[in-house]
């Protein structure tokens, strides 16, 4: 009897067992920092002091009344709204593309999902040989009878645009390889029912293509946000926040707060910036997840 009590426990725990080198890594490397962060947060730490005193929320009320930091919000959101809708649309529409009986459909793809696996120094300098004064950009506007001679990555108007352009042109391509994963999953069966049934193409892309797509929309539009939110190294690449604060973003505003040893501030700012991140990123995922089509 004992044994059988013995062998019972020993099967309970041995999963649990199983998780704890998980369990400890997920507190070393989230948990910690996390309560960290909050704690830094709440403090004056910065540089120039000799101690660290808590104020509370001092430094969450001075970022937010602060001007630069609200032109940083505004470029973040123009920037996340701007890359889910263009590298969807534009990696969707790809996909479907690809996804026809093209004999180069393979070299293709690769060439779309190349830029994916560049590194943002590489693309970076690569873009500012395209949009400078003498650029690529302006020889090819210049070409079809378009006179420009704009320094587009330094210029005010049209820096942030630069930016947005060089990651969807970066990560459409990955974007693409999700769609044509989620397109392959469908059942051929239903495309052929659905034309015997007299379905034109768009009823067929609205009412079939779309539904059954709605995992792989979840991810990438959740990859989107996210990615949009976190923006940092395309414009320290590209623009490192000129001119001005015209293409300043939250994460550059807390490099700039780092580098100048606010560590209290960027903190805060990392904090604001992350719990963002996971509301919206929780509101998307649940809206999809309710749209799901099961067959």
């Amino acid at each position: 009897m004992n044994l059988k009590k013995k062998k019972g426990r020993t099967d309970f725990l041995y999963p649990k067992y199983l998780l704890l080198p998980v369990i400890v890594l997920f507190a070393v490397f989230f948990i910690i920092p996390v309560i960290g962060g909050c704690f830094i947060s709440l403090t004056n730490w910065d540089i120039t002091r000799s101690g660290i005193r808590f104020v509370g929320l001092d430094n969450y009320t001075s970022i937010v009344q602060d001007s630069s930091f609200k032109k940083s919000v505004v470029n973040t959101l123009i920037f996340a709204v701007s890359i889910v809708i263009a590298r969807n649309v534009l990696a969707l529409l790809l996909a479907m593309i690809f996804s026809k009986g093209l004999k180069t459909r393979t070299y293709l793809r690769t060439i779309f999902y190349i830029p994916a696996i560049l590194s943002y120094v590489v693309v970076g300098i690569m873009f500012n040989a395209l949009f400078q004064m003498d650029g690529t950009v302006n020889q090819v506007l210049n070409f079809f009878g378009i006179m420009c001679r704009k320094e587009w990555v330094a210029s005010a108007d049209t820096a942030l645009f630069t930016v947005i352009v060089e990651d969807i042109w970066k990560w459409t391509g990955f974007h693409m390889m999700i769609y044509i994963a989620g397109l392959a999953a469908i059942p051929r069966d239903f495309y052929e029912a659905s034309r015997i049934d007299g379905a034109s193409s768009w009823k067929q892309f609205r009412y079939l293509t779309l539904p059954l797509l709605i995992p792989a929309l979840t991810v990438n539009i959740t990859q989107s946000i996210i990615g949009g939110f976190r923006v940092f190294e395309q414009v320290l690449t590209l623009t490192k926040g000129g001119p001005g604060h015209e293409s300043t973003v939250v994460g550059m505003m807390i490099y700039e707060y780092f580098g100048r040893g606010f560590y209290g501030k960027a903190t805060a700012i990392t904090m604001l910036l992350s719990v963002v991140v996971v509301f919206v990123t929780i509101f998307v995922r649940r809206f999809f997840e309710s749209k799901e089509v099961n067959y």
